[in-house]
């Protein structure tokens, strides 16, 4: 056991499993679905059912205290060092568990209504075309840096009420903020650069908020600053951490599932065309994307209560992660799931999580990437990849080619 153990951290930590995950998780499906994975430091959970099990009890498997578990082996030094750190992560939607996450939940909810994300349709659609038209006469672009990260920058930065110039500045910040995460646990360096990158973001919000208490405007940063349900408002902590969330997650997420959804489509044509001949097929074409290739492949718990998962004690204290890549590929609930089929229906994938940590940004992440996905194959049949290989950026937090560049 010993031996097999050893031969599937060495998988795990290898360059190659960033490049293809997908062999590992078969591996780990098949011989350790609940596996403690040493280099790591934390449980490994990759069946469905394990880790549904995780969002149904959010007493026994927490947000609340997550972040500091992961930093909790670096010297006192150091630990002391990242406060403001790991202050930050202690405060926030998707920091906290109940009652506190009910109640900022209650506050941020309404600027996601589904009126409010069916209002954003045309103005998504008007974004799509102007980036589609800055690259059509040059008959190629990067369906990276030309459409899957502008598009919901641009959104999401309008969305808040923040200078979209800024989007470059935001995709630097969100790569170092959240390069830290990428394992259970979190190396000094990487944590230290993290925190140095927080500070910015925070100084930079915290003038926004100043200025929006003076002049409130039609956005969403007005409405958090102001936003009270039954007499309680979000504290400037919460604000910095639900902003700091929903700018760095409200493109990430949906610069992957653009860009990894056009990505499949031109490696599979056969899928492309019957898409391209029956478009109603595209909501359903969007949750094979992102069950097949999950933007963020893994979630992670904190163990607040001694747990057993199949027989395997689970102690008070550790790290437990969600494989959402390898959950959303296990064969006992998506027949031969290594296939890309858009007309796949069933079992929900656990892309947007699942319970009271549900993304609120999915409908508008899944809208985003309708309109992209349609808009592309509509306006350019004659789409093609311009290389033979993709390389996928390193880390293996989220699944995103490092660029794509087609041709038309």
């Amino acid at each position: 056991m010993k031996e097999a153990g050893a031969h599937l951290d060495e998988l795990l930590t290898s360059p190659d499993f960033v490049q293809d995950p997908y062999p590992v998780y078969r591996a780990l499906h098949a011989a350790a679905p609940v596996y403690w994975c040493e280099p790591w430091g934390a449980w490994l959970l990759t069946g469905y059912d394990d880790v549904m099990t995780t969002y149904q009890s959010p007493d026994v498997f927490a947000n609340q205290g997550r972040m500091e578990a992961l930093l909790r082996h670096l010297p006192t030094k150091t630990w002391d060092e990242l406060a403001p750190l790991r202050q930050h992560f202690s405060s926030g939607l998707i920091h906290t568990d109940p009652p506190d996450h009910t109640r900022l939940r209650l506050l941020v909810t309404k600027a996601f209504s589904p009126r409010v994300i069916e209002a954003m349709r045309t103005r998504i659609q008007g974004v799509v075309d102007s980036l589609l038209d800055s690259v059509q006469l040059n008959a190629k672009m990067d369906v990276i840096s030309d459409l899957a990260f502008p598009l919901p920058a641009t959104v999401i930065s309008e969305l808040l009420g923040i200078p979209v110039e800024d989007r470059e500045q935001f995709r630097y910040w969100a790569k170092a903020i959240t390069g830290f995460q990428g394992t259970g646990q979190a190396k000094a360096d990487v944590a230290l650069r993290a925190q140095e990158n927080l500070l910015e973001v925070r100084q930079y919000f915290s003038e926004i908020f100043a200025q929006r208490r003076r002049e409130p405007q039609d956005d969403l940063i007005s409405a958090l600053v102001t936003a009270e349900e039954q007499g309680d408002k979000l504290n400037e902590a919460e604000l910095v951490s639900t902003c700091t969330t929903l700018l760095l997650a409200g493109h990430e997420t949906t610069t992957c599932l653009i860009a990894n959804g056009i990505l499949t489509l031109l490696k599979l044509p056969d899928q492309l065309d019957e898409l391209r001949s029956n478009p109603s097929l595209l909501p359903s074409a969007i949750d094979e994307v992102l069950r097949y290739e999950t933007p963020l492949q893994r979630g992670f718990k904190l163990v607040a209560k001694e747990a057993q998962i199949r027989g395997r004690k689970i102690k008070k204290g550790q790290m437990v992660l969600q494989m959402l890549g390898a959950a959303n590929r296990d064969p006992a609930y998506f027949p031969d799931p290594d296939r890309f089929d858009i007309r796949r229906n069933g079992t929900r994938n656990f892309a947007f999580g699942h319970g009271i940590h549900f993304c609120l940004g999915a409908p508008l992440a899944r809208l985003e990437g309708e309109i992209a996905i349609r808009t592309v194959i509509e306006r350019l049949p004659k789409l093609r990849l311009d290389t033979k290989t993709v390389s996928w950026a390193a880390g293996t937090y989220f699944r995103i080619p490092v660029s794509a560049p087609v041709f038309f």
